[in-house]
């Protein structure tokens, strides 16, 4: 039955489905970061018998010694990977994670914090795909080439994917934001005038 003393008001609430991706999202991310295996196959064993991220970064800590006896910094070109595989991978998960959350929630803020979200989320994913392309030797005459980017992608596994799927679903999460809701809101009651 219709209330005649409620009115229905347009408001705002926090957002269970975008809570949802970010949830999920945050999950598979701690996953990628901590436990699972980058690369499979020949690029795998670069780094031993398994390729988690803390693997992979021992191995550009190996490449580093490396490049540093030789003296010659464009020995070995690590891009992004030096820092992506020691810190910069974290920080951008637990950025994308704090900001999308704040997303979902009805704040004054919210279609900022919705944008920022998406450009965090997006720059995680960018970060990733040049991260996955770990080093790449000088190409100088008598050094091996070594893999290529696409060597490198034929080969990930699924902490790579993992990664990436995170970075999508709290982007994902951020952008939806707060959910929209009409619910009946009773008027503050009149004050009668006494004579």
């Amino acid at each position: 039955m219709n209330d005649p003393t409620r009115t229905p008001t347009t408001g705002r609430s926090a957002n269970p489905v975008a809570l949802a991706f970010v949830g999920v999202g945050a999950v598979l991310g701690v996953l990628a970061f901590s436990v699972l295996d980058w690369f499979h196959g020949q690029l795998g064993m670069l780094t031993g018998s398994r390729s988690t991220v803390g693997d992979i970064g021992e191995l550009l800590d190996r490449l580093v010694a490396t490049r540093d006896k030789l003296h010659d910094r464009g020995a070995i070109h690590l891009g992004l990977s030096e820092y992506y595989y020691s810190w910069l991978a974290w920080l951008l998960i637990v950025a994308a994670v704090i900001v999308a959350l704040v997303a979902a929630l009805p704040t004054a803020e919210g279609g900022q914090v919705r944008v920022l979200g998406a450009l965090i989320s997006v720059l995680g994913v960018v970060a990733t795909l040049w991260a996955i392309e770990v080093y790449r030797p000088a190409h100088n005459e008598g050094v091996s080439r070594g893999p290529s980017f696409g060597d490198f992608m034929r080969h990930t596994s699924v902490g790579a994917w993992f990664a990436l799927a995170a970075f999508v679903l709290i982007g994902i999460g951020a952008v939806l934001g707060p959910r929209r809701s009409t619910r009946p809101v009773r008027p503050a009651p009149q004050s009668v005038p006494t004579a």
